[in-house]
This record gives structure tokens, sequence and C-alpha cells, in this order.
């Protein structure tokens, strides 16, 4: 049985493999172990990862990118609406969703975020399925998903995977997945004492800051806050938007208005990016840019220093570092070390920025774009019976809370069952409302919530008012209808008791709720006689004396 973690990057995706001896990263057909997160169309052929990569340029409006900012969104949303200017395809409104027009076997096929998923996991795991010996077919798998994700986005991965027949064992959280790559190996952990180490993951699109404390054999998630809109391809664009205006001065041809152009300039950007991050300066150019003009241009590091500034996208991440640590709730002295990844934490001013944040140096023990997929593989490995790996615990958290309401009523009234946090959780008198699960819950829980009715009723579950989604996306997760109510018998003021019926919600392994059942409980007072006991045959009866100890005749002489 194959074990496998896939890392689903907004520019790459990375699979790994658990062996017994080993996680193992595994190449692509092109020798690379990092491969383009596209599929792309071409005639009557389909081609997926690399083989997208290669002909984008001239296959522009039938290559879907970025499929990990689009899948799980309605069309409306601000995500979308601000992600359709930045893509080279087309995006049209199916039902309120996402449908991708592309064209295939000469003819335009709408093609919906969850399918292009599939297949770019279909590309994944032929590369794991080219390790495996004959007969064994790669099933299980474990995916990363940023910690953002709310509900809608991870049903919309495991939908994704479900086209395929891939059974995902468990979607976990990327900065999870390296923290637990990076604990498991640590052999020298006290389990008196905690260790608690910061992760910082700057990807292509976003970037997660998460606090981890760590016993020996156990890791357990205090925070974490991601900015969605704060990654590399954010200052891949402060670079594009200066050479574009230069060369519209300088030219008179403004790049954005071609879409191609656009692209080919943000591919020079990253690499000058790239230099930068390594030299004082850095020079790009391009042949035939438009109307047949070479563009050239020079950059200096202190220059795009001052450009990421005035575009605060160093504001947005001391933001993002301090919401993550004033979450965990402790103090700069309890942190032991900081840990990066991510393709974007090369550049200096992103390590600069968190040093100065936490007062320690940036630590580089991981591979910065595998470690995510190894841990991943990890997972999948300890969830798998077909695999013995050192006892290691993990407890991840919901970056949301989640509410319930009801329709008040009366006489009816709700309560949560007994636990650590049920006090905080149970409603006040006369509230139709609730927090269940509350921000940083642990992943997966079980909770037990009572309620007293006498008829049908609706229970809506919804993230709480005060979580702050993008414009667009839906706080409601989903709306339960609890029928067949029994009706009580009326009790002795005449009026119709209420039944109490016991629903179990849980937020499951992949952070999604679930709502498992709902039954009614009836309690019965049965009134039960003792029966006399039977007296045994060498037991003196009641009525006769016990002797005592002076009546007993002396023995004779």
């Amino acid at each position: 049985m194959a074990c496998v973690g896939i890392d689903i990057g907004f520019a790459n995706a990375v699979v790994a493999l658990a062996r017994r001896g080993g996680i193992d990263v595994l190449d692509n057909e092109v020798s690379k172990k990092l491969t383009a997160s596209m599929v792309g169309f071409s005639g009557k052929e389909r081609k997926l990862g690399e083989g997208a990569a290669v002909s984008i340029t001239s296959n522009m409006k039938n290559t879907i990118t970025g499929i990990k900012a689009v899948i799980g969104k309605k069309f409306n949303s601000e995500e979308i609406q601000n992600e359709i200017p930045r893509v080279a395809y087309t995006m049209t409104d199916v039902a309120g969703a996402v449908g991708i027009p592309v064209q295939y076997n000469e003819e335009e096929v709408i093609i919906t975020p969850e399918r292009a998923m599939s297949m770019l996991l279909t590309c994944m795991r032929q590369i794991a399925q080219r390790e495996q010996a004959p007969g064994v077919e790669v099933k299980d798998v474990v995916l990363s998903v940023p910690a953002y994700f709310t509900d809608a986005e991870r049903r919309a991965m495991l939908d994704a995977a479900s086209i395929i027949g891939l059974n995902v064992l468990r979607l976990m959280t990327d900065v999870t997945a390296a923290a637990l790559a990076y604990g498991i190996y640590k052999t020298d952990l006290p389990t008196d004492k905690t260790t608690n180490v910061v992760f910082v993951d700057m990807g292509a699109l976003d970037t997660t800051c998460s606090i981890v404390a760590f016993v020996k054999g156990k890791l357990t998630v205090l925070s974490t806050a991601s900015d969605r809109h704060l990654g590399g391809r954010d200052f891949d664009q402060v670079l594009a938007d200066h050479f574009a205006a230069e060369w519209k001065e300088k030219h008179k041809i403004d790049a954005k208005t071609s879409k191609k152009a656009m692209f080919r300039l943000l591919v020079a950007c990253e690499k000058t990016k790239k230099v930068l991050s390594a030299n004082p300066k850095a020079p790009i150019a391009i042949e035939c840019f438009m109307d047949d003009i070479d563009v050239k241009g020079m950059m200096e590091r202190t220059d795009f220093l001052e450009m990421c500034a005035a575009c605060g996208l160093m504001t947005k991440l001391e933001k993002l570092l301090a919401d993550a640590f004033i979450g965990s709730g402790l103090a700069k002295e309890d942190i032991e070390s900081v840990e990066i990844f991510g393709g974007s934490v090369r550049i200096p001013i992103v390590q600069e920025t968190i040093s100065k944040y936490f007062g320690l140096e940036c630590r580089k023990t991981q591979n910065f774009d595998e470690c995510i997929a190894k841990g991943c593989a990890l997972q999948c490995a300890m969830l798998s019976p077909a695999f013995r790996v050192r006892d290691f615990s993990v407890n991840d958290v919901t970056m949301y809370p989640i509410a319930l309401s009801w329709a008040p009523t009366a006489d009816a009234k709700m309560e949560v069952d007994t636990e650590a946090d049920a006090a905080d959780a149970t409603p006040k008198a006369g509230a139709n409302s609730t927090v269940v699960f509350s921000k940083y819950n642990p992943v997966p829980q079980t909770k037990l919530l009572t309620f007293y009715r006498k008829e049908t009723f609706s229970v809506r579950a919804e993230y709480d008012s005060a979580v702050s989604l993008p414009g667009g996306f839906s706080y409601l997760l989903n709306e339960y209808t609890v029928q067949d109510v029994p009706v009580r018998p009326p009790g002795a003021d005449g009026k119709a008791e209420l039944a109490k019926i016991k629903l179990k919600l849980r937020l499951d392994i992949h952070g999604c709720l679930q709502c498992e059942s709902a039954q009614a409980i009836e309690e019965q007072e049965v009134v039960e006689e003792t029966p006399a006991p039977t007296p045994t045959p060498d037991a003196p009866t009641p009525d006769a004396p016990t002797p005592d100890a002076t009546d007993v005749p002396p023995a004779a002489p």
C-alpha cells in the first residue's frame, strides 16, 4: 500500500512517498522535484504539469494556472473578481460558480476548478505511481491546504480528489505538515518542558505564521494567522508595475493592455527578484516584448525595497506575525526558535522583518520547497495500517469560530454537554445563538448539544460574525432540520413536556463541519423491589441466637 503526501501550491506542486527507509521527494518526468501547478488543452491533447508549462506562452487562453486561488469560490466573490485580470484564461459565471471555457477536442468545454484540480492531482499521482511495484495502486493520500481555507474550499479539494478515486486520509494544514516533518525527527525534545517554535511559510500566493508547542512525541498548534494576498507574486507585481510604467514612457507601449505581454513581464520580474536576493542590483531584458520592440532595464535592491515598503508589503507581514504571536498567549522569551520555509522567504527583507519582530535569527533547517510534502507523507504513513511510525501526536486548530443559531421559542432551550469549554459555549437565557467551536479550536473534535423541543426545528451553522472573510464568501456552512420529534405526554400542569434531543456535531480531521446524528433521549423512572436475601443452609436463622464465646463449654482435660 502506497502512502503519498502531495503539496499543492499556487505555482508548483510536490509529491513525497513514504518508504520503509524514510520519506522520499519524487522527481517528475523532467527530473525536477517541483511540478508546475497548471493544466493545458491543445487540440485533442490534455497537458498536465510540466507539459502545460512548456507550451503556455503559445497556448495561454487554454492553460489553467493558479488553480489553488480559484477552487471552492463563488464567481462574484472578491477573490475571483481580483483574480480575473491577473490570469490569461477566461472565467465565466456558471450558476454562481466558476467555469473556465477552453478549446478541447475542437469544441468549447467548460472546466470547473474542481475538475482542473483533479487533473493536477492525476499528474502528481502518476509521478508517485512510477515508483510503485506492479499491481500497487496509489490511492491513499494526504493533501496540504492553507490554514485559511474555508469549509467550502476544503470540500472542493475533497471533491477534486474523489473525481479520480483518491482516498484522502486528511486535509492537512501546510504549516502543520512542515511542523510534523520538523518535530518527528527531534529526538532531544524534553517530556516535561514545552518547546515553542514559530513557523513562517511564504509561498507564491500567501503567507502563514503558526506558533507550535512541542513536547516529546507531540505537537500542538497554539495559534495561526494567514494573509491570502501576501506572497511572492506580490513582489513580482511591484517590479512589473515599475517596468511597465518605465517602458510606457520610454517606448510608448503599455504592457497592461496585453495579457501575453504581462505574463512575459511577470516571468522576467520573478527572475530579477531572485537575482536581487543575492546581489545589490539586477538587469531585466525581454526581446520582442510588444510591437517587435526589445526592452531592458536595471533595478537596484535598495530601490526595490523602498517600493515594497511603499506598497505596504512589510507592514502586512508585521501585522500577520503580530496576530499569530498575540493569539498564542506567549511572551517573546518563551519562543525557542523561528523556522522559515516557502520559496518567497528567500527575499532578504522578509527574513529581516521576521528576525526583527521576534528578536531571533531565522533558521533554515528544512528544505524550503519540500518540507510540506514530506510532512503530508509522514501523516499518511501514520494514518495507514501498512506502516509503523514512531508515536507522534498532531493537534491542529481551526482559524474560524463556528456558531449555531436557531429560531427563538418561548419555552425551548439548548445546552452543551459538559466539556472543558462548555460553560462558554452554553448560551445565556433567552439567547438563540452560540459559538460552539471557538477560534483555535482543536481539530478534530466532537461536541454534543442538547435541545429541548416539542416539534420540528432547524439549526443554522455559520461562521461567527467576528470572522473577517473576503467579500462574496458565504458565512453559512449548513442548515440542519431535525424532524420526527417525539411527542411527550403532558406533565402535572397539563402542558406538553419538551423532548430532549441530542445533536452530535463534529469538526472532522479535514477541518469540515459534520452533523453526525440527532437522537431523542427518553428517560423513564423504574421502581424495582429488591427481593429478600435467601438464607444459606449454614447460616443461622434470624430467630436463633448467635452463641457467644462465653457459652462455649471448656475442653475436657
